[in-house]
């Protein structure tokens, strides 16, 4: 019970030195010349990823209409793997 106690002691005196000996923050590496970094109010990319989702989404909602226009009006041949292709048969 008392070494416990002990080792408690010494693992929490570890921490505290560790907390007050390293704690300015770092990347992994170097930053690139030029590049000051931020680590309390990084650059968000947020909006991009947002906007790159919603590209992908609307072409692939248009080539799906595209599709579907092409075999009911060019082709006047409606098949099941189009009803797949719209997520309406499983």
């Amino acid at each position: 019970m008392g070494t416990d106690f002990v080792n408690i002691l010494y693992l929490l005196s570890i921490s505290s030195y560790v907390l007050t000996e390293f704690s300015e923050i770092s990347g992994a590496g170097p930053p690139p010349p030029g590049v000051k970094p931020n680590f309390e109010h990084p650059e968000s990319i947020g909006y991009r990823i947002i906007i790159g989702s919603l590209v992908s989404w609307w072409s692939a909602t248009l080539v799906l209409f595209l599709r579907l226009y092409a075999r009911r009006y060019v082709t006047h041949m409606i098949a099941a793997e189009d009803c797949k292709c719209s997520g309406h048969l499983e």
